[in-house]
């Protein structure tokens, strides 16, 4: 296994990820309360589709983010992303994602520990994500350390509603 900083150029290569996974539930957030609600069951994939999911990294890294991709045999199947300063003090874990046959072997806690020392030496004090409401996105972000924000930043909840809003001390 080999973790590897990314250039702009290497993110063509996040279609090599199989980014799908059964859904059954997903969390709401009220403030700062999480509450899990079961849903008609699905296999979901990249959302839009993962052009939309390519251009998104791209943006965050000509803003400034770092990509961390994790390798096996030359096979890209995870990546991470940190967005510094998104507010004083505060980095964004802007992306993370594993490869479905990869998950569950520790690839994700790696790629996070290694984006939370950079975020360390960087000066942050806190990190910020919005997770994807799945029990297997919360659950990891939550046995991490982070915890559901009271009040999210306004400018990412209002591009991702949806999703988990969570910060973790440094």
């Amino acid at each position: 296994m080999d973790f590897t900083w990314l250039a702009i150029g290497d993110l063509d290569r996040i279609v090599e990820i199989d980014h799908t996974e059964r859904v059954e539930a997903t969390y709401v957030q009220t403030g700062g309360a999480i509450a899990l609600r079961p849903i008609e069951p699905f296999v979901g994939g990249w959302w839009p589709d993962v052009e939309t999911t390519i251009a998104f990294c791209r943006d965050h890294m000509r803003a400034g983010a770092e990509a961390l991709g994790a390798f096996d045999g030359g096979a890209l199947i995870g990546i991470a992303m940190l967005t510094p300063g998104i507010e004083p003090g505060v980095a964004q874990l802007s992306f993370l994602q594993v490869s479905a046959a990869w998950r569950r072997h520790g690839i994700a806690t790696r790629l996070l520990r290694i984006l939370l020392d950079r975020a360390r030496a960087l000066g942050h004090a806190r990190v910020y994500v919005t997770a994807t409401p799945t029990p297997s996105a919360v659950g990891f972000y939550l046995r991490a350390g982070f915890v559901p924000v009271k009040d999210p930043i306004p400018r990412l909840y209002a591009l991702e509603p949806d999703d988990i809003h969570m910060l973790a001390p440094l």
